[in-house]
């Protein structure tokens, strides 16, 4: 089963909450509380999405590059069942959080986002027994998973043996169409619902658009 994630970055508790309740009332299921919400509010926002959305996966966006047993357990005291890490820590930070990880009964994503050599890291992030990798395009870089350079690498990150990947970076229901033969376990969306002029709707499309894609051959959506 294929993922949405909805990357909630905003600067209030308040704004979160209502991103939170409309993206729930259309039927997102995993609820991430990006980071500069988290570094904005605080880890309260995690325990508040915990609260109201028992049913929910809650993913702690915490861009974790040091402290990485600390960082996780913080983030699964306040309710997470998500933690996202950085691929470009060191081994050690990797390892240490994945040990919290499993002690705590939480997992963790690893983003590739700012490193220069995506498929090596990423066969490393596998070879360290973490298989939740994301291909991650942060909003200030100057590239698109369209471009043909990035195109090919994310080709080869995601025929990597055992690896579970997730997709972000200028997602929408429209771009979503850009990528018919990638594989994706979950796909993040941040603002391309929330800076939608609509949207309940934008989240409907990505749902609409996703139900007719399957899993093993394409990236897809799944309620």
């Amino acid at each position: 089963m294929v993922h949405i994630q909805y990357a909630i970055d905003v600067f209030t508790e308040e704004q979160a909450l209502a991103s939170a309740a409309l993206a729930t009332e259309s039927g997102i299921r995993c609820l991430e509380a990006g980071h500069v919400l988290v570094k904005a509010v605080g880890l309260g926002i995690v325990t508040e999405l915990r609260s109201r959305y028992p049913d929910a996966e809650i993913i702690a966006d915490m861009k974790t590059m040091d402290m990485g047993r600390d960082e996780v357990a913080v983030a699964a005291d306040a309710g997470a069942d998500l933690v996202i890490v950085c691929a470009a820590a060191s081994d050690g930070v990797l390892l240490a959080a994945h040990k919290e990880a499993r002690s705590r009964g939480v997992d963790l994503l690893v983003s590739l986002m700012g490193v220069k050599d995506r498929v090596n890291r990423a066969r490393a992030v596998l070879d360290l027994g973490l298989n939740r990798i994301i291909a991650h395009r942060g909003i200030d870089d100057d590239f698109l998973w369209t471009d043909p350079g990035p195109r090919q690498q994310l080709a080869e990150i995601a025929a990597l043996p055992d690896i579970e990947l997730a997709l972000a970076g200028g997602i929408n229901a429209r771009s979503l169409r850009e990528f018919p033969d990638v594989a994706a376990e979950r796909l993040i969306v941040g603002r391309g619902i929330t800076d939608s002029s609509d949207p309940k709707a934008e989240i409907q499309a990505l749902l609409d658009a996703a139900r007719h894609r399957h899993t093993s051959s394409a990236i897809g959506v799944s309620e």
